[in-house]
């Protein structure tokens, strides 16, 4: 299991997304799962007999039906929200994040507010205006508001013992007006973080994510799955290769080609 934020932003000529992971750091910090996205596909649910097989792949290895029931269940959900509050330094930041399918919309309510839509490959940024801006995503990996997709890694997926994810169950306790299952993530990629993860007894989906780093901040994320819909902004003004529109500017900035 991967934890924080990934930013791949590189060179001056991408100063404008530099900006905007940094944003993003400052906002969201260690809070989202990076994205594996994997067996992402249109469907809602998985194909009984592929997921079976999945689970008992999982439960081979770890013996434990409830974890495996939940790690192989979530790689075919599509909808969730998810309400993530940062606090470290002295300060608090918000933001939420959700996933309708191919569609996600990242929304941060911190030092600079910003929202950021993906559809496809497109990417729509709301400038403070209230003015949405479109560009084609030709480099996802620079993409923050991409970084924040869930997935849970499969301890079989992993043969490696030294880069193995594992799952330390803490037992039982309630997460809201359910009952969950708590465990402890070891995830030897990111040593300077514990976090826990709750899902609930019923439907075996996330419901609670903590995590805590070396530096005193903690991440608390909670999750829901109803009426999650996520439809593109009208009307939108159209963003050049070489414009980038910084979060808390009305007004994109125009980058000199590369050489």
């Amino acid at each position: 299991m991967k934890t924080s934020l990934r930013s791949d932003a590189r060179g001056v000529a991408h100063v404008g997304l530099i900006v905007v992971a940094v944003v993003v750091v400052g906002a969201i910090g260690f809070a989202g799962w990076r994205v594996m996205n994997k067996d992402k596909d249109t469907g809602t649910t998985a194909d009984n007999a592929t997921q079976k097989a999945a689970e008992d792949a999982c439960n081979k290895e770890n013996q434990d039906k409830d974890l495996c029931k939940f790690i192989t269940g979530w790689k075919d959900l599509k909808q969730y929200h998810v309400e993530i509050t940062n606090t470290g330094g002295g300060s608090t930041d918000k933001a939420t994040f959700e996933s309708d399918g191919d569609k996600t919309r990242m929304v941060s309510s911190g030092e600079m507010t910003y929202e950021i839509i993906n559809i496809g490959e497109n990417m729509f940024t709301k400038a403070s205006d209230g003015t949405w801006w479109k560009q084609k995503n030709t480099k996802p990996d620079e993409n923050p508001a991409t970084d924040y997709d869930y997935d849970f890694k499969n301890p079989d997926e992993e043969t490696d013992p030294a880069k193995k994810t594992t799952y330390e169950k803490q037992g039982k306790e309630a997460c809201g007006d359910r009952q969950c299952f708590k465990y402890k993530v070891v995830d030897p990629a990111q040593s300077g973080e514990t976090q826990y993860i709750w899902f609930d007894d019923k439907d075996h989906l996330a419901r609670r994510i903590r995590i805590e780093s070396e530096d005193d901040s903690v991440s608390e994320q909670t999750f829901a799955y109803d009426n999650v819909k996520i439809t593109e902004p009208s009307p939108v003004k159209e963003l050049g290769p070489n414009q980038y529109l910084v979060p808390g500017q009305s007004e994109p900035v125009t980058l000199p080609s590369a050489p």
